[in-house]
């Protein structure tokens, strides 16, 4: 554990991990106007999860498949190696 970031914030790692997860979560679904497809308690001590795309993109990636769509975006230009795919909850 770094004692940094629970001196520093109060907050063991893994809480300070779960208050980042569940603030991003919240950042992109505001600004997608999308809903967490999982509740979070089921994310608890977590450090990544799914979060719904924006219903009006258009997702032409292939799972596997290297290619320029979303995923290919997203590895490019942010560095963040993600598995994009269309599904329904």
């Amino acid at each position: 554990m770094c004692l940094c970031i629970e001196f520093a914030a109060g907050l063991s790692h893994a809480a300070h991990t779960s208050a980042g997860l569940e603030g991003a979560v919240g950042l992109l679904c505001e600004a997608w106007g999308t809903e967490p497809p999982t509740p979070v308690s089921m994310r608890a001590g977590s450090s990544m999860c799914m979060v719904e795309l924006p219903p009006a993109l258009e997702i032409t990636d292939t799972p596997g498949v290297p290619g320029a769509g979303v995923r290919g975006q997203l590895r490019e230009r942010y560095k963040i190696e993600a598995a994009v795919r269309e599904t329904s909850f």
